[in-house]
């Protein structure tokens, strides 16, 4: 592997050999360099002139190779910053990864932190969206002590987003869910407490992101007459409900095998159409599809939560931590969403604790709704009753 690097990284050439790396001024002689990209990285940097090669990482593919590697140099940030605070050791995002037998080469950028792999908005739509936010978390709809924890929550979402490190963020991301889910004077565990909050904001119109998912995934497919045959669906009001309509309602099914015969070649988009109807398609179904989904984010906030204390209380490195991150992630961005949403809808006074408290209140209410509707199948009239409650 190697970076390009500045000049400062002269300064620790007399230790770099015990951690396996090596800094050159000269232009290390590659049998591959002729590549048009290779030549490009081996040539004139005024920014980064070292090269800083990085030796001895077992890896079957580049992108594991790369984060060896930057774990290495990131041990190497830390020991600069332990002792200056100021000076940065400057190196490329880009690095020029290879085999031993010289094979297998190329100039590969830095992967997406597991933090980013969010779906993102239009950076256009900043000033809006930042806008509604002000202004829901600043009315008076809200008590001072929440509007303290929600501020806290979003610079400790902005922490971790910044954070380098994934054990970095899987802890600030951890200390948000701390804010926004204070102990209660329930005796349970403090994790079990957490995790019944949480997942039932990830089951709070669970359908609905399912649906999203759908319609990104048809309009993305790019096929001739895909939106076309949505918009034949009779129910909703905008294509969201019409993909809830879609995969729910039983009338449907016509519309349904237009898409199975239009995604012959996508059997991944046919197959998902035909799952979510196995899953959406009546009141037990849906009971079973939120209570399965519940178990599983119910696990993963347990499983990350003995991974934040691994990482604490050891100092572990754990090879899974990059897929916890990003759940964690989006868990807390849908706790966030739905707090937003929910001051702004109330028509009082509230706090966080109180829409907790809603949000759960509500979460039951559907479950035990769907259990007195039993085997009752998804309608035209009734498609939005089984899938959100009665909200």
């Amino acid at each position: 592997m190697i970076y390009r690097a500045g000049k400062s990284f002269n300064l620790i050439k007399g230790y770099s050999p015990n951690l396996g790396i090596e800094i050159l001024e000269d232009v290390p002689e590659l049998p591959f360099g002729g590549a048009e990209k290779v030549r490009s990285f081996l040539g004139k940097h005024d920014q980064c002139p070292l090269f800083l090669i990085v030796k001895n990482n077992e890896a079957l593919d580049e992108n594991i190779a790369r984060a060896l590697a930057d774990q290495r140099l990131f041990l190497i940030d830390s020991l600069s910053k332990y002792h200056i605070h100021r000076g940065e050791l400057q190196r490329s995002s880009e690095t020029l990864i290879y085999s031993d037998d010289n094979k297998r080469f190329g100039v590969y950028r830095k992967p997406n932190s597991s933090v980013m792999k969010r779906p993102d908005r239009p950076f256009e739509k900043l000033s809006d969206l930042i806008k509604d936010t002000v202004a829901v978390i600043t009315s008076d709809k809200l008590d001072p002590e929440s509007f303290l924890r929600l501020v806290r929550a979003l610079w400790r979402h902005n922490t971790a987003i910044r954070s380098e490190a994934p054990e970095n963020q899987l802890l600030e991301f951890w200390s948000t869910v701390e804010v926004l889910f204070p102990p209660t004077a329930e005796e349970s565990d403090r994790v079990l407490q957490i995790a019944g909050a949480m997942v039932c904001f990830e089951a709070s119109a669970y359908a609905a992101k399912i649906a999203a998912d759908l319609y990104k995934a048809i309009k993305n497919s790019h096929y001739a007459g895909a939106l076309e045959i949505l918009n034949e669906i009779p129910e909703g009001g905008n294509v969201i409900e019409k993909c809830l309509a879609l995969f729910s309602i039983e009338e449907n099914e016509p519309i349904r095998n237009k898409f199975y015969n239009l995604f012959e070649k996508h059997p991944l988009l046919k197959n998902r159409i035909y799952y979510l109807n196995t899953r959406f398609a009546s009141a037990n179904l849906v009971l079973k599809t939120l209570n399965a989904h519940i178990e599983r984010v119910s696990w993963q906030i347990q499983r990350i939560y003995r991974a934040r204390n691994v990482i604490v209380h050891s100092g572990k490195t754990l090879p899974y931590v990059n897929i916890l991150v990003e759940n964690l992630h989006s868990y807390i961005d849908r706790v966030l969403d739905l707090l937003n949403e929910k001051i702004s809808r109330s028509s009082h006074s509230t706090t966080i604790d109180q829409i907790v408290l809603e949000v759960k209140l509500e979460s039951e209410s559907h479950l035990h709704s769907l259990r007195k509707l039993g085997k009752e199948k998804c309608t035209s009239d009734n498609y939005k009753l089984i899938l959100f409650g009665n909200k």
